[in-house]
């Protein structure tokens, strides 16, 4: 679950970074990541994550492919082989291949199940609001389990780590003293979507600019999480070796 944050704290955050140094410059260039986490469904999930890489997939692969100008199958196909493709794109590893193919596989099963499900949500009568929240829930989960593949350097780490998953462990002293580093990132993470559900209210943001203590406020926040938490090695992105 953390890595799921990592590469997201990463890649979105360097691209924040070019794009507040493009503003500086003027140039207002259009945004990348637009808080995937909180997909609905994958199809939503890969309209806000990575978006100029998506973007490209769709016009000059999947689209190309016949999109879904055909029938299901062809559709289907064409679902399976873009994502194939983008997990490949990302390297000649056949973990690559293998998270690009769950996506594709989840792309595909979400619209063979997309009339059961509603039929059963109406028959359980469950609120819209509860619908969406499962709906994220589940997504998020799918996602962070296909990020096992594309972290691990070959399929005996991936599955290793899948059968990590549900090994009974004790735990040592070391492994303690880890476990207040992961509560530490564990708050980091809910302070991150937290920080993140704001911004789906508009009026939040001229509040925010509207109000020079709450901006001096979060600035101050800001430089005192960097002190406690930043690392400051010169380790390089992640996404860099893409």
């Amino acid at each position: 679950y953390f890595y799921a944050f990592q590469i997201y704290c990463d890649f979105s955050g360097y691209t924040d970074i070019a794009l507040g140094c493009a503003r500086l410059l003027g140039y207002d260039l259009g945004v990348n990541f637009d808080r995937p986490y909180f997909s609905k469904t994958f199809s939503e999930f890969w309209t806000r994550w990575h978006i100029s890489l998506s973007s490209w997939l769709r016009d000059y692969l999947y689209i190309p492919l016949g999109g879904n100008r055909g029938g299901a199958v062809e559709t289907y196909r064409n679902l399976a082989l873009t994502m194939l493709l983008g997990g490949l794109w990302h390297g000649a590893n056949w973990t690559f291949v293998a998270w690009g193919g769950l996506h594709g596989a989840y792309l595909v099963v979400e619209r063979l199940v997309e009339r059961p499900v509603g039929r059963l949500a109406a028959a359980l009568r469950l609120p819209p609001a509860v619908r969406s929240f499962l709906a994220v829930v589940l997504v998020f989960h799918l996602t962070a389990f296909a990020w096992i593949f594309f972290r691990a350097p070959s399929f005996g780490t991936a599955w290793a780590v899948i059968a990590g998953i549900a090994t009974r462990t004790t735990l040592s002293l070391a492994q303690v003293q880890s476990k207040f580093l992961i509560a530490k990132g564990a708050v980091l993470c809910v302070v991150l979507m937290a920080a993140e559900s704001l911004s789906f209210r508009p009026a939040f943001g001229e509040r925010f600019g509207a109000s020079p203590a709450l901006r001096y406020a979060t600035a101050a926040g800001i430089v005192w999480s960097l002190a406690l938490f930043g690392a400051f090695s010169g380790s390089n992105f992640i996404y860099f070796q893409f």
